[in-house]
């Protein structure tokens, strides 16, 4: 049985002397320090970096956001990078001020992505009835495809894979077990399982678990190729084979920030701005990584030569089948560069994206192992994001939160109460949806707020809600809550038919968490948290303080979706 290594995260430096500290820096473990300054409302405002012999480095300078908190621009080497948002916070633009680096413009249709534009190619998008991709693509000329590709895709009722068109080259049929959704022969390669679901055997590649149900070493052709460690938190922070070893550190928010060779040299570092990894550290060089409208590092730029050293376009397969370009400069330099979806590594002996608590196939648009709770998580246990990879992400499953303020709206019988949800998670962000009833004239008050972690929304919002709890959640949940909220936060609020508690109740309800009506139809937040909290004997609450969260409370029995 491989040996497991406890070694995964960096405790990071805090600014003092706050109600909730932010980040101020990281020292990295071969001694470099990352540093953040910050404005007035705590938004970072520049990243510098510093090795024990070197001078400091500007990673990003320039930093802006907008009122909302959300980052909009900033400046790394000699390029500017800007993001725009539409009125549901969704990314419509991120763009670099110069040749090469990123240029993606999204268009939405009630809160779904229709197209992406990327310079003057247009990816045109399609979705069937049940918001699952069904085409993408157009005439845009790539090396790749000289003359323009469409991919399609057809799926079972319950939302399996059954067809992938390439057009105009490759026909591509997956095969299902007839009781369960396992993969039985995808593109005519056959896979095999254990007892529990976790795929075995994909062609010639093998994969071992351990007692805990994760991947603990990968065989080709039936020869140990690697081994892997996990900590408790389900991040791999382990990797060796053949007595040479790779240690990957985390920092507090889930984000991968470097791997460290056995004795601890760094073999590569990451910087992150909020929730994007905006720079590669190689030894002393900076190379800095644009990302897409979801966070996906699309392009690398060299800052010592102005240009891209590696490339991953958004004109390629929606579920991230086609390779990177390594030498897009054609120095013939070959930059390997391994993060892929967010929250997602490319292993290149099993062939998956490392994402989490399981492992990605993007041959086949799902994990290769079941969801790890089960049927709670939707009937599609192996799915990935819906089946909708333009539109979501799925950094470890997010979480839903509900915040809770016990003694506002004092009435007759005692205080109605008010509450609020939360969708996301430190390593994706959080965005708060909050009913507030109405103004003097009579015009709803509605917040719709990001906030890149729960510390952050605690240090704006902590002294109003001191109760609340957080429920585990997958991708499909995930989507469905956050999309139902953000086409709802803006409909007129009424105390009677939809107050505050009705839109969280509305939310939960979305995401697959039964939550009964109140018996007298009115709903009311102290109510909404009592039939969530005690549902079936359980209690999921816990006092709203520092450490509320990354602590997480899973209840299966509430996951019904």
């Amino acid at each position: 049985m491989p040996r497991r290594h406890a070694a995964s995260t960096v405790r990071p430096r805090h600014h003092v002397g706050e109600v909730m500290s932010r980040l101020a820096s990281i020292i990295y473990p071969d001694g470099r320090m990352v540093t953040y300054a910050r404005d007035k409302a705590g938004n970072v405002t520049g990243v510098d970096t510093r090795g024990i012999d070197s001078v400091q480095q500007s990673v990003a300078s320039t930093v802006r956001h907008d009122s909302l908190g959300r980052l909009t621009a900033w400046t790394a080497g000699s390029r500017t990078l800007t993001r725009t948002y539409n009125g549901l916070g969704a990314v419509t633009l991120a763009r670099d001020s110069k040749p090469g680096g990123i240029d993606v413009a999204v268009d939405y249709t009630n809160g779904d992505v229709d197209q992406v534009t990327v310079g003057n190619a247009v990816v045109y998008i399609e979705m069937d009835d049940a918001l699952r991709l069904s085409s993408a693509g157009g005439a845009f000329l790539t090396p790749e495809h000289p003359e323009g590709v469409m991919h399609q895709y057809v799926y079972e009722k319950t939302g399996n894979r059954t067809k992938w068109w390439t057009i105009p080259f490759t026909n591509r049929s997956f095969v299902y077990a007839p009781d369960s959704h396992r993969l039985i022969t995808g593109n005519k390669i056959a896979r095999s399982y254990d007892a529990v679901g976790n795929t075995t055997k994909i062609g010639d590649r093998q994969f071992i678990y351990d007692a805990s149900g994760r991947m603990s070493q990968a065989l080709v052709n039936g020869v140990p190729e690697m081994n892997y460690a996990y900590n408790p938190f389900g991040q791999q922070v382990g990797r060796y084979v053949a007595g040479e070893m790779t240690v990957s550190l985390h920092d507090e928010a889930g984000h991968w920030i470097g791997d460290y060779d056995g004795s601890g040299r760094a073999i590569r570092q990451i910087v992150w701005l909020d929730n994007l990894p905006v720079a590669v550290l190689d030894g002393g060089a900076i190379r800095d990584i644009q990302t897409d409208h979801l966070g996906t590092p699309r392009v690398v730029i060299d800052r010592a030569t102005d240009k891209a050293v590696w490339t991953w376009s958004i004109l390629g397969e929606a579920f991230g089948s086609d390779a990177p370009n390594e030498d897009p400069d054609k120095d013939g330099a070959k930059y390997v560069f391994d993060m892929r979806f967010p929250g997602q590594r490319y292993d290149a002996v099993t062939g998956l994206f490392q994402n989490g608590w399981r492992d990605y196939d993007p041959t086949s648009g799902r994990y290769v192992q079941s969801d790890p709770i089960g049927l709670g998580g939707g009937i599609l246990t192996y799915g990935y994001v819906a089946n909708n990879p333009f539109g979501a992400t799925d950094i470890n499953g997010l979480d839903i939160a509900v915040a809770i303020d016990r003694d506002a709206v004092p009435t007759f019988f005692g205080s109605a109460g008010h509450s609020a949800t939360l969708v996301g998670t430190d390593a994706k962000g959080w965005t708060y949806y909050s009913k507030d009833g109405v103004d003097g004239a009579g015009v709803s008050l509605n917040v719709r707020q990001d906030y890149p972690t729960m510390a952050d929304f605690l240090t704006t919002n902590g002294s109003r809600y001191r109760e609340g709890f957080v429920i585990s959640a997958n991708a499909i949940q995930d989507f469905d809550a956050k999309r139902w909220a953000d086409r709802h936060i803006g409909d007129a609020y009424s105390g009677a038919w939809n107050n505050c508690a009705d839109f969280v109740r509305g939310t939960l309800h979305a995401g697959g968490l039964d939550v009964s009506s109140p018996w007298l139809g009115i709903d009311t937040p102290n109510g909404i948290r009592d039939r969530i909290d005690f549902k079936d004997g359980e209690v999921l609450s816990r006092p709203l303080n520092p450490a509320w969260y990354p602590g997480r409370y899973s209840n299966p029995k509430l996951l019904t979706k």
